[in-house]
C-alpha cells in the first residue's frame, strides 16, 4: 500500500512495537503536516507501530521559514543563527 511514491506503509514492518516521532517539513499550507497525521493513522492500522507527528514547525516556524519549506534541521541552525 503506497501513500506516495517514496513513502509506502510495508517499509514500517521492521518498527513494529516501536514508537517514532517524524517531524514533518514544513510548507505555507500546513499540507505536509496533514499528509504525516494521514500516513500515521493508516500505518496504526497495519503495524503495531506508533508515530508522533510532532507539530514544532507547525507551532514556531515564521512565515518566511514556512515559505523556503523548512526542515527541522534548517530550523535549528536558523535559530543557532
Amino acid at each position: 500500500y503506497a501513500v506516495n511514491s517514496h513513502l509506502v506503509i510495508d517499509m514500517l514492518a521492521p518498527l513494529q512495537g516501536s514508537t517514532v516521532t517524524i517531524y514533518p517539513r514544513t510548507d505555507p499550507t500546513m499540507s505536509n503536516y496533514v499528509f504525516f497525521l494521514d500516513y500515521a493513522k493508516q500505518a496504526e492500522q497495519y503495524y503495531d507501530i506508533r508515530l508522533r507527528i510532532d507539530n514544532t514547525l507547525e507551532l514556531h516556524a515564521t512565515e518566511e521559514q514556512k515559505q523556503r519549506c523548512i526542515d527541522i534541521v534548517d530550523f535549528v541552525l536558523d535559530s543557532a543563527r
